[in-house]
């Protein structure tokens, strides 16, 4: 090893201290975070050099870089390596030169590096999991609240119109045409009830065993994406009446029953 070097990094930049093994002779700057400013400021390092860095919350994508340099990561724990420096007072000068004194005498209080990529495709997962639960849970409350009492509504088809999923009819002579979906209707339900056909559409292709799978992918071939979604829209808001009239879970009709979901 010709020089220990050691990283004391911030938001918006990195001070970055050189000291060579054999005279102790010191080069220190302030480097600026740009795309590729840390590979470059490393660039003339000898392969396989240790570079201290605390494991601050911005150390991914540094210890990144450090390695597209061909250069050594050490990730420090910065409270115990703060302890072992004994310094009352607190620089970022300070600080890159206790890590590179710790290194100079084979103390430096290292941690485990993990594999980065798989561990951020995990906890992103982990997010949209959370985020996926909560929009269920938010439709689930919305439609059982807003619905209210079940006892309301005469049929499946009045709360399918009530909550805004079934479109206006011209009818005149033998011509029958069907427009858009009513304004004068719960908002709230139509929100639900779309989203719910949205995500119906999203996932089509990974359940085309499920009947609304099945109703949309028919309907999107014959009339488009969007009539396809205001047909399961409608469907969802009439299977909820038969649901809650019944209390019973909801089951996949094995056929298309007549009336009860419309093609439109």
């Amino acid at each position: 090893m010709q020089e220990y070097i050691a990283f004391d990094s911030h938001k918006r930049y990195t001070w970055v201290e050189h000291e060579q093994v054999k005279t102790g002779k010191l080069r220190r700057y302030r480097l600026a975070h740009a795309p590729g400013a840390i590979r470059q400021a490393l660039r003339g390092a000898k392969p396989g050099t240790a570079v201290a860095l605390e494991a601050t919350a911005n150390w991914y994508w540094i210890v990144d870089e450090i390695e597209q340099a061909g250069l050594t990561p050490r990730l420090v724990h910065p409270r115990k390596a703060k302890l072992m420096m004994g310094q009352i007072n607190k620089t970022d000068q300070l600080d890159a030169h206790g890590l590179n004194t710790l290194q100079r005498n084979g103390t430096l209080p290292t941690v485990w590096v993990p594999p980065r990529r798989l561990r951020e495709l995990t906890r992103t997962r982990v997010v949209w999991v959370a985020q996926r639960t909560r929009w269920k849970n938010r439709l689930t409350a919305t439609i059982a609240l807003e619905i209210g009492a079940i006892g309301r509504f005469a049929s499946a088809e009045r709360l399918a119109s009530y909550a805004g999923t079934t479109p206006r009819v011209h009818a005149s002579g033998d011509r029958v045409r069907y427009g858009r979906t009513r304004p004068d209707v719960n908002r709230y339900l139509k929100w639900a009830f779309a989203e719910a056909a949205n995500s119906v559409a999203v996932n089509h292709a990974r359940c085309p065993e499920r009947h609304v799978s099945q109703l949309y992918s028919r309907l999107r071939v014959r009339k488009g994406h969007g009539k396809a979604v205001g047909a399961v829209a409608r469907h969802l808001a009439e299977a909820a009446f038969h649901v809650l009239s019944r209390q019973q879970p909801y089951q996949d009709p094995t056929t298309a029953q007549p009336g009860r979901t419309r093609e439109v």
